[in-house]
């Protein structure tokens, strides 16, 4: 008899979760919307691309630095190389006289000496150069510097600026001309007017 009634009491209460499903159900499907709609057109969604940075500012093309000239020192410090081909240069209103020797290698020293029996300005370049043995007339016949003669010797390349004059005298280089400088030239003897 217990049974019974605890069956007829479960049934009542199956009955009633059954109802309160039922309900709220219906409560739903009545409140969604079921009319169609009008149809959404899909858009892209725009892509933001990185930005791109300015391109960088070309720089002008620098003009070449002209190396200024260096003193080479007076000693016998070796250097070694090979010596091109020479070249003079007479400018008559400085009364300055250059003679420029291409060269690749490292510089040392020089010594200069005059010969007074050839009647000469002697610049000798230390160490192992190559060079050819070389004559230069200078053209100009008011220069008192008449020839320059390149020699190279055992453990040193000679330059040899024959003729009767006088003059001040400097070595100069870059990296890659040696030039010597003869400033001031005049005929030996000969009386110097004005100043330069």
């Amino acid at each position: 008899m217990v049974s019974k009634r605890l069956q007829a009491y479960m049934t009542q209460i199956l009955l009633v979760w059954c109802t309160l499903f039922a309900v709220v159900a219906i409560a739903t499907v009545q409140g969604l919307d079921w009319e169609t709609g009008v149809p959404i057109q899909s858009q892209e969604i725009p892509v933001q691309a990185a930005a791109t940075p300015p391109p960088p500012p070309v720089a002008a093309p620098a003009k070449p630095v002209v190396p200024a000239f260096s003193l080479l020192p007076v000693g016998r410090d070796q250097g070694q190389g090979s010596l091109g081909s020479p070249s003079l240069s007479w400018d008559r209103e400085k009364a300055q006289l250059a003679l420029s020797i291409p060269y690749t290698g490292t510089l040392g020293a020089y010594t200069t000496f005059r010969f007074d029996r050839v009647q000469a300005l002697v610049f000798d370049l230390h160490g192992q150069w190559q060079a050819r043995a070389t004559t230069l007339v200078v053209p100009d016949k008011d220069c008192p510097v008449r020839r320059v003669q390149l020699g190279q010797h055992g453990t040193f390349v000679r330059f040899s600026l024959v003729g009767n004059y006088e003059a001040g005298s400097e070595v100069r280089y870059t990296a890659d001309h040696l030039t010597i400088v003869l400033d001031g030239v005049r005929a030996q003897g000969t009386v110097r007017t004005g100043s330069r």
